[in-house]
């Protein structure tokens, strides 16, 4: 039996791993040395702060709930455990990694509750303008920023894996041509998750995401929604497919060059369904 007891205990473990997910975001004297680099990619490194939040954040899951599972970009994945039907922490201690070795500020902090499948809580946490945004099944979104809204025609950003798939060369042209034809253009910072909550905060129209990292954009799932955003996606293993669109012609769009390329994209309409 877990120590810790759903409900209020989420709350306030997802406030608590926010906080503490900001307050190393901001120590200015962690060294930003790259560390190691993986998959022979030099845009997919390690640096000390993604082993000091990985470190911090598991201390804090498991003083409150010790039999939880925790995956974790930085972590080898145990594939016989009974991930995201138990109680699962997904972690990515530092999305963004490169970023901060380059000494830009676009990098977070990202921690996905699920249990029995569906999302229950999550903590994302940007380095650039210091914003918190969290959501909980039962007390809702929380953000220290005003999320905003534009008008149609903002930019795109599209995130894919830094692992090269030469398979992907026809839908990543079909996807920079729906950018060109139903946005203002191509924006990236090199962090999928700075990408949504810059989506959110109203500066981008749309996001997409081809067959990324999970731990990158799923704990956004609900807060896309609550800010009434078309969004769909797909799961597979530890990748997931995602657009988010205020757009409803682009949403369409890319939802079909998906489906085109053999990616059936699902609507996500409500918390209560399973990733």
């Amino acid at each position: 039996m877990l120590i810790g007891t759903l409900g209020s205990d989420i709350k306030n473990l997802i406030t608590n791993l926010a906080f503490t997910s900001a307050k190393f975001l901001d120590e200015s004297s962690i060294e930003n040395t790259i560390l190691e680099i993986k998959n022979n990619k030099s845009r997919d490194v390690v640096t000390e702060l993604d082993h000091i939040l990985n470190k911090e954040i598991k201390d804090i899951i498991n003083s409150t709930f010790p039999r939880a599972l925790v995956i974790s970009e930085e972590d080898k994945v145990n594939n016989k455990l009974d991930y995201f039907n138990s109680l699962t922490f997904l972690i990515d201690p530092l999305d963004g990694s490169q970023n901060f070795s380059l000494g830009l500020p676009f990098y977070s902090s990202l921690i996905t509750v699920i249990k029995k499948k569906k999302i229950i809580a999550s903590s994302n946490v940007t380095n650039f303008n210091h914003q918190i945004i969290t959501w909980e099944k039962d007390s809702g979104l929380y953000s220290n920023v005003e999320l905003g809204n534009i008008s149609q025609n903002g930019p795109s950003y599209f995130a894919y894996s830094p692992i090269n798939n030469f398979e992907s060369d026809q839908i990543t042209f079909d996807i920079l041509v729906n950018i060109d034809t139903y946005s203002s253009g191509l924006y990236r910072w090199g962090s999928a998750s700075n990408g949504l909550i810059e989506l959110l905060n109203g500066r981008l129209q749309s996001f997409i995401g081809f067959k990324i990292r999970l731990w990158d954009c799923l704990g956004f799932l609900p807060i896309l929604i609550d800010q009434n955003i078309h969004t769909a996606f797909k799961v597979d293993g530890l990748k997931i497919s995602l657009i988010a669109s205020r757009d409803f012609d682009q949403f369409n769009n890319l939802k079909n060059i998906f489906s085109k390329n053999r990616i059936i994209l699902k609507d996500y309409q409500s918390p209560s369904e399973k990733i």
